[in-house]
Parts: structure tokens; C-alpha cells; sequence
């Protein structure tokens, strides 16, 4: 009986990995319509470099200082299936409400909103899968789940070309709003609550002070190194796909095809 139960929970698991692997196909496909057109459309209704760079800023801000909340919240709220949908199914109006926006200030606040919300879920959506995937077998897991992610920006940003000819910048942000909505129909009718329940660590053991992670493996000068890396290489990341795209489209005059295919690149 333990065996058959053992048996169903990782058919379950497996279900569900399924499930998050093709929501976050479509989810960072729908990421890749809207991210490389952002500083674009900004553009478009008359903001300066300086002043879309601060809305990128501000959306970097408020992103960064939300993830500790958001993984508490993960590690601790018992409903973590309706958190998750909760954030997917929001982005949707906030994506919807984008191209109906032509003022600077409302539109800075909209576009710096489906950053945070994109921050927000793919954080959620990373830690459902991790939860997943039995110990022995979660760094393959992990890998596998997110290449998904890679797949769908690619396909997305390649169509991109026919996005702009035909349906243009605020086309791309309708599309992306439906891919958000039926992605959070599809999870709230298909995904359980089975293996997404946070777990207690027996005994209620903690981590040695000054130390991070399993047996204090990690001391908090390396953490700290490491998030000075990774700050650095971000920032690099963020001048190049907020600024090229604008390059490219507007100073080289790049087609629609071709710009296309350069967004897949990255």
C-alpha cells in the first residue's frame, strides 16, 4: 500500500514538473514579446534614455527588495498553489492595460509592474519545480525545467519580426496578456496542491550563525562575494537588453526579420 501511495505521489510530481516546464514555455515566451520592445515604446511616446532608465531602475529596485518577502512567504503560506497562480494571473490586466496607456507617468508604472510581477513569479514558479524533483536527481531536474524557459524566448523573440509588422508593440503586449491569462487557467486547473505543501526540517534544525545553507556550507563573505558578482554581471546584462534594442530598431533602422533574430540571439 505504502508503495502504490509512494507510486501516485511521483506520478503527481511528475505531472505537475510537466505542467510548470510548458507554463514556463509560454510565460518567458511571452516575456520574449514584450522585454526587447520595452525601451521602444517608452520611446515611442516621448521618454528620454534617462528617463527610462530610471523606470528600469525602479523596477530592478522594487524587484530586488520583493524576493526576500516572496521566498518567506513560499517557505511559509500553506496555499502555495493559489500564490503562484495569483501571480501569473495578475500580470495578465497589468500586461493588457500597457499599449492603453500613453502617459508617461502611468506608463512607467505599468511597465515597471510587469517587471516586478515577472520577477515575482519566475522566483515562485523556480521553486515549485526545485520542490519537485526527488534530492538525488535535482540538479538534472533543474536543468531540464530551466531550459524551458530559453526555448520559449527564443520561439517567441524569432516571430518577432511578424509581430511588429503586423500587430506592432502594442499587438505584442495584447499577446503577451493572453498567454499570461490562459496560463493561469491552465494552473489553476491542472496543478495540485500535492508537492507544492511546504516542509518542515526535523528537529527544527538550523544552520551554524554566519552560515548558509546545509552544514553551513556556504559562510556569509562567500555569499556576499557572490552577490557582488552577480550584481555586476546583471548590470552588464541589463545595459545591453534595455539599450540594444532600442539601437537597433530605432538609430540602425534594423527590419523587422532581422531584429527578430537578433533578439533570439542572447
Amino acid at each position: 500500500m505504502t508503495e502504490r501511495a509512494g507510486r501516485r505521489a511521483e506520478s503527481a510530481a511528475g505531472r505537475a514538473f510537466a505542467l510548470l516546464w510548458g507554463a514556463t514555455l509560454v510565460l518567458m515566451g511571452a516575456w520574449g514579446w514584450t522585454a526587447p520592445l520595452v525601451a521602444i515604446y517608452l520611446h515611442e511616446v516621448g521618454l528620454g534614455l534617462g528617463a527610462i532608465g530610471a523606470i528600469q531602475a525602479v523596477t530592478g529596485i522594487v524587484a530586488f527588495l520583493s524576493q526576500p518577502w516572496v521566498g518567506r512567504l513560499w517557505d511559509r503560506w500553506p496555499r502555495r498553489r493559489l500564490l503562484l497562480i495569483g501571480a501569473v494571473a495578475a500580470s495578465a490586466p497589468v500586461h493588457a492595460a500597457v499599449p492603453l496607456s500613453r502617459h508617461p507617468l502611468a506608463l512607467g508604472t505599468l511597465v515597471a509592474a510587469t517587471g516586478v510581477l515577472t520577477s515575482v513569479y519566475t522566483t515562485l514558479m523556480f521553486a515549485a519545480a526545485s520542490s519537485l524533483a526527488p534530492a538525488e536527481r535535482s540538479g538534472r531536474a533543474f536543468s531540464a525545467y530551466r531550459i524551458s524557459g530559453s526555448i520559449g524566448w527564443v520561439l517567441t523573440s524569432l516571430s518577432l519580426g511578424w509581430v511588429l509588422g503586423s500587430i506592432g508593440v502594442p499587438g505584442a503586449y495584447l499577446l503577451s496578456a493572453a498567454a499570461h491569462a490562459a496560463t493561469a487557467l491552465a494552473l489553476w486547473r491542472w496543478l495540485p496542491d500535492a508537492g507544492l505543501a511546504p516542509s518542515r526540517t526535523a528537529g527544527g534544525a538550523q544552520p551554524a550563525a554566519g552560515h548558509v545553507g546545509p552544514a553551513g556550507v556556504l559562510r556569509m563573505a562567500d555569499v556576499t562575494l557572490f552577490l557582488l558578482g552577480a550584481a555586476l554581471v546583471t548590470l552588464s546584462m541589463q545595459m545591453g537588453s534595455l539599450y540594444f534594442p532600442l539601437y537597433a530598431r530605432v538609430h540602425l533602422g534594423t527590419p523587422d526579420a532581422l531584429f527578430g533574430v537578433l533578439m533570439a540571439l542572447p
